[in-house]
């Protein structure tokens, strides 16, 4: 026999040069010298190319017409696997000579007993005259290590051929060891050079295709076994156990998540978004979930955006937050802290963890940055999507314990101010805590509506009004949040409503709501015009609108004033033709008691719900007017009582007079000559209540109208004019974020952050330039403004090229501690 460039090796095997030196000896081998060459027809040729491999079966195939067979002839269905009784009775029944191809692809995935009995099983079929070539890539050391060393024949003859020249190209196989059913469709075609196979079947005929870098098996019978395939000269197996590895080694993309079971599906989705939305990221995890989220830089992000992605985002979406954002984004770190501590990434949960881990820090850990970061993020959540309402039982029950545990000023970390409880809550400890520790300074930051409520002293009104107006007013105020009346009112009510004369005197010379209609539409010709009726809306509340309005930025006030209603102070007798906003006057009639603290804190939020909704409104100017107010201090609770048994109505403040009735009136009450509002042409005459009593045989017990108290006849005319889009400031390019822009005199630091970083930031006040101190964080400022005095001042940040204009309170605390 002749052997064509080949030369012998141990074990009666034959070493080639190349492939055509093979194809030469297969061609050439005519003459069958030795007993083993005609009664066994095996020959093995082994080759770390799958190049060679296709060379060898096409030549066999053309110059010697040998058939080809693949054993993939048993299969009864593409994921079906043989067995070695199916492939021997493929060789036995073999009549020609044939090259049977696949068999290596078979011998990869048994285990090292079944490969060593295969191999000998089928080297023990006798079938003279015949020859079966079998090209086998790759698998020689394993072939020698466990059959062919030990084989009883392996020195008798030489059906086994090496190529010694084939080059080392290592195709890569991946075998995922994971539920593949969501992927199959995203993988295919999603790698250029890349292979996916599906079937033992296709697996089976993998080789002889043009040669691929790399193969991704997803044939759930071929993962099963491919515990048993290693690697050699030819392929390199990576048994992959996850996505986050399929990404990885696959791909080439390192992402920097652990992997975990529980999460496999988020894994599956983030798979999905890669291989649908993948650019040219250079291989950038970041920049992927960046594209994802449509964010130029997640780690300058600022906490508005943040709130916006939570808001849109799926349970997906706050997985890859939660697992991407504490990392790059240093700035919030309550939030990280957050995050990083889901173990449901559903959006519900999240904003419950933002609520409620704080609870699990102990005080004297929590900073007040960390403080501030919670209430900050919350207010926006608030804002933009969630009512905390329903997790005030939880909230109630973490405070309670605090309560009971800790100091009052160590409690006030753990408030944000956003819910009715903690409102509430708010409240009660302002009654309760010494005026000289400087606690409720803190209290009233967590609550600023409550501050605009009894803000008095900031309110400039566009037609005066008498100073003991203003100061009842004040009193009254701070009354109803102490729920308790200071005597001065009294004292008040005894000189100015002493009768219906001193009554009569300084109700007539304020301007009549009916009035200042008349003159104030007569001057607004220019411009679209909306007019709106809030029942029941009294003057106490002029403080928290007006205050509302200025911080919205939206709008401005032009024009405030008090105005007097008709008598008596009832919506019957004061009726517009306007559209009505009722929320108010619904809340405080379905009370059947006025309960303390929390009707203030339900009508201060009505307030605030009642403004939102008026700075909608498209028109350019809005006029606001009312009915009439409510009295909370003719309750039974706070010393009202029954002074006749009259049979008066809107709970004992007013009596229609019938005909023939003949009253005179006195310090109680006094007998009205109806003459304008909408009663006028009903009654003539009413007897109304001049303090805080009943006319009848029952005391109220929740707010009430009809009377002639200040609180019940003064309401607020108001003109609210929009600011336009260029208004807003003109700063575009940067968001400005103050922690408080109401300051205590005590301590009048001014905390902010400008987002992005700028180059330079002046800060000036009436011209005067300030000292702004950068912090260790690229982002936040302090300025102290220790020289001023209480007031109010326009404090111009001039960042960059642009300028920012905001209005800065300094509040000494003085008049409220005098009246708390």
């Amino acid at each position: 026999m002749s052997i064509y460039g080949a030369k012998w090796t141990e074990g009666a095997t034959v070493e080639f040069a190349s492939y055509t030196d093979v194809c030469k000896q297969i061609i050439n081998e005519t003459d069958r010298e030795t007993l083993s060459h005609r009664r066994f027809p095996l020959r093995f040729i082994f080759s770390n190319s799958a190049e060679d491999i296709r060379n060898i079966i096409n030549s066999v195939h053309c110059e010697l017409g040998a058939r080809v067979l693949n054993i993939s002839e048993v299969l009864n269905n593409d994921e079906q696997w043989p067995t070695r009784d199916e492939i021997c009775r493929l060789i036995k029944n073999t009549e020609t000579d044939t090259v049977l191809i696949a068999l290596s692809e078979y011998l990869r995935f048994l285990n090292d007993t079944d490969f060593s009995s295969f191999l000998y099983a089928i080297s023990s079929i006798e079938k003279p005259n015949v020859r079966v070539f079998i090209p086998m890539l790759g698998l020689w050391e394993r072939f020698y290590a466990l059959f062919w060393k030990e084989f009883y024949r392996a020195k008798e003859w030489a059906p086994v051929w090496r190529i010694s020249s084939a080059p080392n190209k290592h195709t890569k196989i991946y075998c995922l060891q994971f539920n593949t059913d969501n992927l199959d469709s995203k993988l295919e075609g999603s790698l250029p050079g890349c292979k996916l196979v599906k079937s033992v079947s296709e697996w089976f005929s993998t080789y002889l295709q043009t040669e691929v870098e790399k193969i991704i098996i997803v044939s759930k019978v071929l993962n099963m076994l491919s515990k048993n395939a290693s690697s050699d000269n030819a392929v390199d197996f990576r048994l992959l156990q996850d996505q986050k590895q399929l990404l990885e080694e696959v791909y080439g993309l390192e992402v920097p998540i652990d992997y975990n079971e529980n999460e496999k599906r988020y894994w599956t989705q983030l798979f999905h978004l890669i291989s649908q939305q993948r650019r040219d990221f250079s291989n950038s995890f970041l920049k992927i979930v960046e594209y994802h989220f449509n964010v130029h830089d997640m780690s300058s992000l600022s906490l508005g955006k943040i709130v916006r992605l939570i808001e849109q985002a799926s349970d997906f979406d706050i997985w890859l937050l939660a697992k991407t954002l504490p990392k790059v984004n240093k700035s919030n770190e309550y939030l990280n802290i957050c995050l990083s501590s889901l173990d449901s990434f559903k959006q519900e949960k999240l904003i419950s963890k933002l609520w409620f881990k704080i609870f699990s820090f102990k005080s004297e850990h929590l900073s007040q940055k960390t403080c501030d970061e919670r209430r900050d993020i919350l207010r926006e959540i608030t804002r933009a999507m969630s009512d905390p309402e329903e997790l005030i039982p939880d909230l109630e029950k973490e405070l309670s314990t605090l309560l009971n545990k800790l100091d009052k000023r160590e409690v006030i970390k753990y408030l944000t101010g956003l819910t009715s409880y903690e409102r509430e809550l708010i409240i009660k400890l302002l009654l309760e805590v010494d005026s000289k520790d400087g606690i409720r300074d803190e209290l009233m930051k967590l609550y600023p509506e409550l501050k605009y409520y009894i803000d008095w002293e900031s309110i400039k009104l566009s037609i005066d009004a008498p100073e003991w107006i203003i100061r009842y007013f004040t009193l009254y105020n701070f009354s109803k949040l102490q729920n308790k009346k200071h005597e001065e009112i009294d004292t008040i009510l005894n000189k100015f409503n002493h009768n219906k004369e001193s009554f009569s005197e300084w109700y007539i010379h304020l301007n009549l709501v009916l009035k200042l209609i008349e003159d104030k539409g007569r001057e607004m010709s220019s411009g679209t015009l909306r007019y709106i009726w809030i029942d029941g809306l009294g003057a106490e509340w002029l403080p928290l609108i007006a205050n509302l309005v200025e911080k919205s930025g939206k709008a401005t006030i032009t024009f405030k004033a008090l105005a007097r209603v008709s008598l008596p102070s009832t919506t019957k007798c004061n009726r517009y033709e306007y559209e009505k906003i009722a929320d108010l006057d619904n809340f405080v009639h379905s009370q059947s008691s006025y309960k303390h603290p929390e009707c203030l804190v339900k009508e201060i939020e009505i307030i605030e719900k009642i403004v939102d909704k008026i700075l909608r409104y498209p028109e350019e100017r809005i006029i606001v007017v009312s009915d009439h107010g409510f009295s909370f201090l003719c309750t039974k609770e706070h010393g009202s009582y029954k002074a006749f048994n009259f049979d008066a109505e809107h709970e004992g403040r007013v009596m229609f007079m019938e005909e023939g009735n003949d009253y005179i009136g006195d310090e109680y009450y006094m007998v009205w000559n109806i003459m304008d509002g909408t009663c006028k042409d009903i009654y003539k005459k009413a007897l109304i209540a001049l303090k805080h009593l009943s006319l009848n045989n029952k005391v109220p017990y929740r707010e009430v109208h009809g009377g002639a108290t200040p609180e019940e006849v003064i309401v607020p005319f108001l003109i609210i004019e929009k600011k336009k889009e260029s208004d807003h400031g003109s700063i575009k390019k940067f968001e400005v974020k103050f922690d408080s822009t109401e300051l205590s005199l005590r301590n009048p630091i001014l905390r902010f952050k400008i987002i992005p970083k700028p180059d330079k930031v002046v800060a000036k006040i009436q011209g005067k330039e300030l000292n702004v101190e950068a912090s260790s964080s690229p982002n936040e400022f302090t300025i102290r403004l220790t020289s001023y005095s209480t007031g109010k001042y326009v404090l111009n940040l001039y960042i960059d090229e642009g300028v920012y204009e905001q209005e800065i309170s300094i509040y000494g605390g003085f008049k409220e501690r005098e009246l708390f």
